[in-house]
């Protein structure tokens, strides 16, 4: 039976990228198909915290008997978005669908 992982770490500082700060969370998917069938997955991924969220999507396949790593991507908010000092509480998620996994 096929195995899925997903994994989102959500952004605990801001970061400098292209030039901006950022807060910017991190998406990833693992997968193991041990079948002998080709299966697709559908990642559905996201970033939200009280002002908003960030969604992304994307799709794969995966070969019989191989395994596939999607990612690392990724989720920004603009930094000048936030006031100084204040407290932000982020949610990052990661999702994959498609397969029957275990």
């Amino acid at each position: 039976m096929p195995v899925a992982v997903a994994e989102a770490i959500p952004p605990s500082q801001k970061e400098f990228v292209d030039r901006r700060y950022v807060f910017r969370s991190v998406h990833g998917v693992s997968v193991n198909n041990d079948t002998d069938g080709e299966i697709r997955c559908n990642v559905m991924y996201s970033l939200s915290d009280s002002i908003g969220s960030s969604q992304g999507f994307d799709s794969f396949s995966v070969a019989p008997q191989s395994s596939f790593t999607w990612g690392p991507t990724y989720r920004e908010f603009d930094a000048v978005n936030y006031t100084p000092g204040s407290q932000v509480s982020f949610t990052a998620t990661t999702e994959v669908s498609g397969g029957s996994f275990y």
